[in-house]
């Protein structure tokens, strides 16, 4: 049978032990561990990763400088795996440099450290080339939990550039042509690309050379190529003419001149030069034909002189002493010596005329003869005797 009464004591016993401030000792021990579980803080794994997910970096610098962090602060060390991979930049081998020097290794975040800064090593080059990419990924990790920032990207920016110029052309009209060298300043990865043509100066088109204009291509590696315009080779005698070789819109190099001149030389001899003998009567002038052998673009000097021989200035003959010109496009020209009309009966008379010095051109018969007949009553010679008429007097 229940005893109600044994009952109605434990259940008072049970409120007064709660109430007491000196609780059993198996109660307090209970109650301590009750609050340490729910006051205790779970505990958190860090998270590791990249500081950021993309950079750049200079070619002329000598690495590239990565953090990896952890977003709280570890009581452990912390090591994972970091990797390099090519994208767009090479890594260095057994033949080639490369952009960069790969990595594969550990690395380790200290405890009670949250950031660590990993170098790649760069190695800069002088070749035109375009900005190039590699990235980095992170694995493996002990003591910490992959962050979203696993993998990052480094553009590593080019320092480098080129010039483009074109260098002077000489050559002769039989020739084929006149070639203009263009020169890249450094070596490039990349095509450079450049417009020319050509334009008159005292050469013109296309009397003197072909016109061309296009568009130049240097292919990566390449730099040197040639532009030749031709030439015409004509007959005519005239002096070395000058055209242009003029450049536009340069890629992937800058111009250091917009223009180089072309010097077409001429291939054709100069002329020869020539006087004539000549003859005249006392009151005429005697006429001298100086001519070339053919037609020339250039003028042609030379000087000339008189001089005595049975004929004598001033009794006989103007002396005469200058430089005589042929202009261009012209064959000759005439020098016209004055006679002296004397009352004297003489012999045929002779003086000299002499062509020295010539310029644009060769001295072919370099002296004639002038020849001066007499104009008075009688002459003398082998077929009679003299016969002399004079005033009041008759033979």
């Amino acid at each position: 049978m229940l005893c109600w009464t044994c009952l109605l004591a434990a259940i008072l016993l049970a409120l007064m032990a709660k109430d007491s401030p000196t609780a059993p000792a198996y109660a307090q021990t209970s109650l301590a561990q009750t609050r340490s579980t729910q006051l205790a803080p779970a505990q958190v794994t860090p998270t590791v990763g990249f500081g950021v997910a993309r950079q750049t970096v200079s070619e002329a610098a000598s690495s590239l400088l990565v953090s990896i962090t952890l977003d709280i602060t570890s009581t452990a060390p912390v090591t994972l795996t970091i990797t390099s991979e090519s994208i767009t930049a090479q890594a260095r081998n057994d033949h080639d440099p490369g952009d960069y020097d790969p990595i594969k290794r550990r690395v380790m975040i200290p405890a009670g450290q949250r950031r660590i800064d990993v170098p790649v090593t760069l190695n800069p080059d002088d070749m035109v080339e375009p900005d190039e990419e590699l990235a980095l990924h992170l694995s493996i990790p002990q003591g910490a939990a992959l962050g979203p920032i696993s993998v990052t990207t480094a553009l590593i920016l080019n320092d480098d550039s080129a010039n483009l110029e074109a260098g002077e052309a000489s050559a002769g009209e039989g020739e084929g042509g006149l070639a203009f060298p263009i020169y890249l300043s450094a070596l490039s990865a990349l095509t450079t690309e450049v417009s020319y043509m050509t334009q008159d100066d005292t050469a013109g088109a296309p009397g003197d050379y072909v016109p061309q204009s296009g568009r130049l291509l240097l292919p990566p590696g390449v730099t040197v190529m040639t532009v030749t315009i031709p030439v015409v080779d004509d007959d005519l005698i005239e002096p070395d003419e000058r055209l242009w070789l003029a450049f536009t819109d340069p890629v992937n190099a800058a111009l250091l001149a917009e223009r180089v001149s072309g010097v077409i030389v001429d291939n054709d001899q100069d002329p020869f030069l020539s006087v004539a003998d000549s003859t005249a009567v006392e009151r005429e002038a005697l006429i001298f034909t100086v001519a070339l052998d053919r037609v020339g673009e250039q003028s042609v000097r030379a000087r000339f002189a008189t001089a005595d021989g049975t004929a004598t200035a001033p009794d006989d003959y103007q002396a005469m002493r200058g430089v005589l010109s042929i202009p261009a496009g012209s064959l000759a020209i005439s020098l016209t010596v004055p006679l002296v009309d004397d009352p004297l009966v003489e012999a045929a008379e002779t003086f000299t005329l002499t062509l020295s010095a010539p310029e644009g051109a060769r001295l072919s018969q370099a002296q004639a003869i002038g020849r001066i007949q007499d104009n008075d009553g009688s002459t003398i010679g082998p077929a009679g005797p003299l016969r002399l008429y004079l005033p009041g007097l008759q033979h």
